[in-house]
């Protein structure tokens, strides 16, 4: 069985050798019976997973977790998970007490990868030695998890590098906060959650000279659109309040709705794919032997041709600017994942990796 936890919802699944999922649960996350009810809501989902499938829980041969935080897979504990109000989750050990199956743990992007060699374009690279397999999400956050032939690249805690807190910037003039605290983070520049506060930064400006006409700014006509869908009253909301309302996916839907001609919209547009690439160089200077890395992640999924595509043509075009290596001669290849819940399918792939060992 695979199981994926991010920061609002669990989801759970069966899946067998050949690549193939079934019997996809998906619940919001109920944090109001602390880690013990946590892990209650995870058995029933189990339960209810393997009922459907018609498969005895007993029958389970083992189950494999990426979870959004820092997986401490020998004690069986998840630290710092996103959104939780405590800062360490210990289910993944109560879950293989209570259901008595190997639990096999890691984070939410290294289990990508599990996926992306197996079912994904790393299929097309496995005869290649030595074999190098990647994965990389570009969505809320962002992060990398890179493969050496079958070993995850970890510290010597045995966890995955934070490789989206590496330092892309250090210009004083304006260094955009990250989820970490820290500032000048590749995830404040080319995650979901870095755009939105470039883009909160940009329109606070712009508010305070237009003040209530900036109302009729494009990316503020896509977020209006994108709440009224959710109705939420926007009435009696101030422009400052509104601001605060906008997301990534506004700013590429102006960008797309103006074919280019809102001047902020393409301001943060065309920056966040320069930042990507440099992002992209950082992964070719590191890490010279990977012949691809598997993406996904809501950002670029979402606006392919806007992001990680226009980032791997101004690489191309210039590689000097954002790396020190002959493009022509060796390029690593970035590529959109073609895998649909690539989270469950890694974390299916992952349980399937440790039997096999």
């Amino acid at each position: 069985m695979g199981l994926e936890i991010g920061g609002t919802r669990i989801r759970i699944c069966i899946g067998d050798d050949n690549g193939k999922i079934y019997c996809i649960k998906t619940e919001q996350i109920d944090f109001s019976h602390g880690d013990n009810g946590v892990t209650e809501q995870i058995i029933k989902m189990v339960k209810a997973a393997a009922k459907e499938g018609g498969l005895p829980v007993k029958d389970v041969l083992a189950m494999g977790i990426g979870s959004a935080g820092q997986p401490d897979k020998a004690k069986g504990i998840i630290y710092n998970p996103a959104n939780c109000p405590w800062k360490i989750m210990k289910f993944p050990s109560k879950l293989e007490k209570e259901l008595k199956i190997p639990i096999y743990l890691r984070n939410d992007v290294a289990i990508a990868v599990y996926a992306a060699r197996k079912i994904g374009h790393g299929s097309k690279f496995s005869q290649l030695v030595p074999r190098w397999d990647a994965a990389m999400t570009i969505g809320t956050g962002t992060n990398l998890a890179v493969m050496y032939n079958d070993s995850l690249l970890l510290n010597p805690m045995d966890e995955s590098p934070e490789w989206g807190h590496s330092k892309l910037n250090t210009d004083a003039s304006y260094l955009p906060k990250c989820g970490c605290g820290g500032r000048g983070c590749i995830e404040s520049y080319i995650s979901g959650a870095g755009i939105r506060t470039r883009t909160l930064h940009v329109l606070e400006g712009i508010l305070k000279k237009k003040k209530q006409a900036i109302l009729k700014d494009p990316i503020l006509v896509e977020a209006k659109k994108r709440l009224s869908k959710k109705r939420v009253d926007l009435k009696k909301m101030k422009p400052p309040e509104f601001i605060k309302m906008v997301k990534a996916e506004d700013v590429f839907n102006a960008y797309k709705k103006t074919n280019g001609r809102d001047k902020t919209a393409k301001t943060i547009v065309d920056d966040t794919s320069t930042y990507m690439a440099y992002a992209f160089g950082d992964i070719l200077s590191s890490y010279p032997l990977i012949p691809y890395v598997e993406i996904f992640g809501a950002v670029a999924i979402s606006n392919p041709e806007l992001t990680v595509k226009e980032a791997v043509r101004k690489l191309r075009k210039t590689p000097i600017k954002f790396c020190n290596r002959d493009l022509e001669r060796r390029h690593t290849q970035f590529l959109i994942t073609n895998i649909q819940n690539i989270g469950l399918h890694g974390a299916v792939e992952l349980a399937w990796f440790e039997l096999d060992k």
